[in-house]
């Protein structure tokens, strides 16, 4: 049965998360070419990136902001901080800290380790601001963090995502829990979108539909095993299924449906 608090221990586990963008490597689009392409980062930055994982867009960041600025990137994981300082590249040891912190207290443990707000000039989060316990006060806290000229950038799946493989996991009798569905599908149209318009001069927001072919029955197997959603007990009609799936098809499509959100300049309280 799916709870939450195992949910969270899936979502946070690094080796997880690398089966699941392993998984996902044959995206018809580069997930960061599309985001920093859209989202304008400047030299000397001052960067706060929440629920940083493995470091996907870490570095990115880091060659963005350039050697005057810097980028505090903070997950709850050790083993995926770990991950980010052994394979960090010599130009940007010195312009990225990784930190230990649990979301839903980043805020006071920032404070106890000198930071003052507002500080940072953009405050990033890629997949991963649905894990926090109270969205509204994990925003709240987020946007006095930031300069008054700064900028937030959040990224997360929305509407259909992952329409086609919760298809087939539906008709083999996997249960998806609503925590799941609205982390997958609602959560930046319901949660997001609503916050960042009341709370900021300028708004704006970019879907992707970006379709993942997988070739083998292997692959789609790994990504639901590595998945907030898998259930070991229909393991056998899933993988029954697929095998006929690949054997009559040769390839299999999900869909990613993603938004980055970026907003703009605080709204003056009047």
């Amino acid at each position: 049965m799916h709870n939450k608090a195992r949910i969270l221990s899936t979502a946070q586990n690094a080796s997880h998360l690398k089966g699941r963008i392993e998984a996902n490597q044959d995206q018809q689009t580069d997930l960061n070419h599309w985001i920093f392409s859209l989202l304008s980062v400047q030299e000397g930055w001052k960067v706060l990136e929440l629920c940083c994982g493995t470091g996907a867009q870490t570095t990115y960041l880091a060659e963005k902001v350039g050697p005057k600025g810097h980028i505090w990137a903070l997950d709850i994981s050790v083993e995926a901080l770990e991950h980010i300082d052994k394979t960090l590249g010599k130009q940007y040891l010195n312009r990225i800290t990784t930190m230990e912190v649990d979301l839903d207290n980043f805020s006071g443990q920032l404070a106890r380790r000198g930071f003052v707000e507002p500080c940072f000039d953009l405050i990033f989060c890629s997949y991963g601001l649905y894990y926090c316990s109270n969205i509204q006060e994990t925003l709240a806290e987020i946007e006095r963090w930031l300069r008054p000229n700064g900028k937030i950038a959040i990224v997360g799946p929305f509407g259909p995502n992952n329409e086609p493989l919760y298809d087939i996991l539906h008709k083999n009798g996997v249960v998806i829990s609503e925590y799941v569905m609205h982390t997958s599908k609602t959560f930046m149209t319901f949660d997001v979108v609503p916050w960042a318009s009341e709370k900021f001069e300028h708004v704006s927001i970019h879907p992707l539909v970006n379709p993942v072919v997988w070739e083998s029955a292997e692959t789609l197997m790994k990504y639901w095993k590595n998945s907030t959603f898998y259930d070991e007990t229909k393991l056998d009609s899933v993988r029954f299924h697929a095998e006929k799936h690949f054997r009559q098809a040769g390839r299999f499509v999900n869909e990613k449906w993603v938004m980055l959100l970026v907003a703009e300049h605080k709204r003056r309280l009047r």
